[in-house]
């Protein structure tokens, strides 16, 4: 349900906007306004911080690797490029292209051991 990054975003932002407020609000001098204030700093900053690194540090990153992956695949003719909904977690996508393609590999070894036995037998 939250794993996209605003989803993290949004509890990690939550999470140290409670702690922050909480900690704040054990000072003797404090009103609701200066609470409140607090709460929506914190969180606000939390969160666009958290959004900023998840998503343009992490969620990149994997992107590049899937780019790698689909030249790797351009390479290799055997394996047919098949498109895959650009909506799905890249995580996801990542462990969906890696399986797929040392799957095909797999098929191509099964294939040569056989016929390495069948060049044996004759």
């Amino acid at each position: 349900m939250f794993f996209n990054p605003r989803g993290v975003a949004l509890l990690i932002a939550l999470t140290v906007s409670i702690i922050t407020t909480i900690s704040v609000s054990f000072f003797k001098e404090n009103t609701f306004t200066s609470l409140s204030v607090t709460a929506t700093l914190s969180f606000l900053t939390s969160f666009s911080l958290m959004l900023f690194s998840l998503e343009f540090m992490l969620l990149r990153e994997i992107e590049k690797i899937y780019v790698l992956i689909d030249k790797l695949k351009q390479k290799d003719f055997k394996i047919h490029k098949k498109k895959i909904k650009a909506n799905i977690n890249p995580l996801r996508r990542l462990n969906a292209e890696i399986i797929s393609y040392t799957n095909k590999k797999q098929q191509e070894i099964e294939e040569l051991k056989k016929l390495e036995t069948y060049r044996k037998n004759f």
